[in-house]
């Protein structure tokens, strides 16, 4: 009984009682990732600034919301809450057009509990990543979610600007637990 207690604390989060990040890097990523499928990233945006202005037992409502919304849409056994803002779902055999209507009446759901309680400042958005091959490992998951915003970053927001004597580029940084960051430098030609 005891290992059993203490392997459900340290699998799942308390507070939302969904399997956590540590699950998430124990589990065997060549079942979880088998042939082809979908992963998305929940974020919940705006949660630190709650947090600060009114508390973390807001916050902590506002993170169970999300859980319980997200539940509801896809079920518990595919959700991981990976960060303290963001929850990781892993569908097998899908791909975004399928859980497009999903996807959408989770966002709608949690935009609704939010005007509801008066905090319009805190928002879920998600990043959606197909995959088809599998996924080997948690490297190979960091890796593949890496190159997919790469590839984005590269199709959406680098460019080069010549302004008169001035070459403006955009660097991209990425960190792999955040949004992808842009940050300008410029130099004087020669």
């Amino acid at each position: 009984m005891k290992e059993f207690v203490l392997h459900r604390n340290l699998h799942v989060d308390p507070l939302t009682r969904l399997k956590n990040f540590i699950q998430f890097i124990e589990e065997d990523f060549s079942v979880l990732f088998d042939e082809r499928g979908l992963i998305l990233i929940f974020d919940i945006i705006g949660l630190r600034e709650i947090n600060s202005r009114e508390g973390r037992e807001v916050g902590d409502e506002l993170i169970k919301a999300a859980a319980s919304i997200l539940c509801t849409q896809f079920g518990k056994e595919v959700i991981y809450r990976t960060e303290g803002d963001a929850f990781t779902i892993v569908l097998s055999n899908e791909n975004v057009e399928d859980a497009k209507e999903r996807i959408d009446n989770v966002l709608a759901g949690y935009d609704n509990v939010m005007e509801k309680i008066g905090y319009s400042d805190c928002e879920l958005h998600y990043v959606s990543y197909d995959y088809d091959e599998p996924i080997p490992s948690i490297e190979d998951f960091y890796m593949f979610v890496f190159k997919k915003k790469m590839m984005k970053a590269l199709a959406l927001d680098v460019f080069v600007e010549i302004n008169w004597s001035v070459i403006s580029l955009v660097v991209l940084s990425i960190d792999l637990g955040n949004p992808l960051s842009i940050m300008r430098k410029s130099t004087i030609m020669p």
